[in-house]
């Protein structure tokens, strides 16, 4: 009886491409154990359990790949913005600064000559 019911469940997990393609897609979706379909397959042949197992890692990791290299992409444009706006708060500190100065040399020059004494 055991055996059976392992045959019945490899065909209906595999028993066609389009079975297969499903039983794949929900093994990296988390819709099915993917540990029970390894299992299914190693009753078959050994290898095809490896060949599995070697398709489930990598299409979860390619997935946190693209997923953390979305993560860092944006963590990126948050730095160059960021750094966009620390020199606009440079510059706009040294125009201030300026005008600043512009002003106190104005109000030194009492004369209005453009030159500043001591005297």
């Amino acid at each position: 009886p055991g055996e059976h019911s392992d045959a019945d469940a490899l065909k209906e997990s595999f028993g066609s491409l389009l079975r297969s393609m499903f039983s794949l897609f929900m093994a990296i979706t988390s819709g099915r154990n993917w540990g029970e379909l390894s299992a299914l397959l190693q009753e078959v042949n050994p290898f095809a359990m490896v060949v599995f197992l070697v398709y489930v890692a990598v299409c979860i990791l390619g997935v946190m790949n693209v997923v953390t290299s979305v993560y860092v992409e944006s963590a990126m444009q948050c730095t160059a913005n960021y750094k966009d706006l620390l020199i606009q708060e440079k510059m706009l500190i040294g125009h201030t600064q300026a005008k600043h100065m512009k002003q106190i040399f104005n109000v030194i020059d009492s004369d209005n000559s453009g030159t500043i004494s001591l005297s």
